[in-house]
């Protein structure tokens, strides 16, 4: 004998009505889950582009260099003072990100601070135009060791000149190194328009903070920028919350319609002595199954077409796009969550108002 609401024997004889509604499902959490890894993707951009966030600090000022360094050197929590000047270059898809002039001598006590290592190529050497920049800095200016770079070669980028890439860099932060000297040459730079990169000794990054800002309240003239940090893009936000909404409602009448062509079963199943609070618990791991199914599925197929799209475009490219955030399993699973009990809301009370003798006889 075949039992009522048996659910395998339903999906075998009414794979269409199944696959919809795994479809629908699959759909959205694939949706949610590539806003998901575009809205990290750029997260991560926008951060590695942030150069003054954990152990170094840039000290822009306006008096004279001299008093400046003395008042400075009176801290023994900085470990170095760099003067240096701060150029940008422009990045697609963002619009920005530092460029790091200094002296040659400084480049590496600069490049330890920043946590950065040269992987390929040379440092730039003393009077020349040029640079060493982030592996994934020159990919986003599509830049291989030997082109050439700035407003010179290409209107509309933000650094000024020409440069000649000679190096590539690795690390957390999207940057370059150039050298000061020439740049300092080529616009009869004075000692006023030079900066100060302060790097804290390990552990007194707390010390050096509150020592500049004491600095900045007493001195009108001198600026800190440091503590960068980016608080996510709440427009993407709101895409995932209507998204997440218009898959609820939707796959919440399909599961509606799916059980309401079923009811002669569920009321077979009452009349022979089925409790509602068991009816209803047979509905909720049906849906439960079929939630699940469609986000794993969906869930899978998004994340083995970013691997796919890593290797074929996005890490040569510069951007690899991130995959898997812990974030990220919060906001998957929400979806379903509410999609299963807001389905079962719905059918729960479809049940309680359904007529036995009407539906067994076919006329409701």
């Amino acid at each position: 004998m075949i039992k009522p609401l048996s659910v395998w024997k339903y999906y075998r004889n009414n794979p269409k009505q199944v696959a919809l509604v795994l479809v629908i499902i699959s759909l959205s959490v694939f949706l949610q889950y590539a806003m998901l890894i575009f809205q990290a993707t750029m997260l991560e951009l926008e951060q590695a582009t942030m150069p003054f966030k954990s152990t170094i600090y840039v000290y822009a000022q306006k008096s004279k260099q001299s008093q400046l360094r003395q008042l400075l050197n009176k801290q023994q929590a900085i470990s170095e003072i760099l003067p240096f000047k701060l150029e940008a270059t422009s990045i697609r898809p963002m619009g920005s990100t530092a460029i790091f002039l200094l002296h040659s001598k400084d480049l590496k006590s600069a490049m330890n601070s920043l946590q950065l290592t040269l992987i390929k190529g040379r440092l730039p050497a003393p009077g020349t135009h040029e640079v060493a920049l982030h592996w994934r800095l020159a990919a986003l200016k599509r830049l291989k060791i030997g082109d050439h770079f700035g407003d010179q070669y290409l209107q509309g980028d933000f650094l000024m000149g020409g440069y000649k890439l000679v190096g590539l860099l690795d690390g957390d932060i999207l940057t370059g190194f150039a050298d000061l000297d020439t740049y300092s040459h080529d616009y009869h730079l004075s000692p006023e328009d030079i900066a100060f990169l302060v790097i804290p000794q390990k552990g007194q990054l707390a010390e050096v903070d509150s020592f500049l800002s004491q600095c900045g309240r007493k001195y009108s003239k001198l600026y800190t920028f440091h503590d960068n940090t980016f608080s996510g893009d709440f427009g993407i936000d709101v895409i995932n919350f209507v998204i997440a909404c218009i898959v609820t409602v939707c796959a919440s009448f399909l599961f509606y319609i799916y059980f309401y062509q079923r009811r002669p079963e569920m009321c077979l199943l009452k009349a022979l002595g089925y409790t509602r609070r068991r009816i209803v618990d047979r509905i909720f791991l049906e849906i439960s199954g079929i939630s699940l199914a469609g986000s794993i599925l969906g869930g899978a197929v998004c994340f083995l077409s970013g691997l796919a799209l890593n290797s074929a475009v996005f890490i040569e490219r510069g951007l690899p796009l991130e995959l898997w955030n812990m974030s990220y399993l919060f906001k998957l699973l929400s979806t379903p969550l509410v999609i299963i009990i807001t389905s079962l809301l719905i059918i729960r009370r479809m049940l309680k108002k359904a007529d036995l003798i009407s539906i067994m006889e076919g006329e409701g």
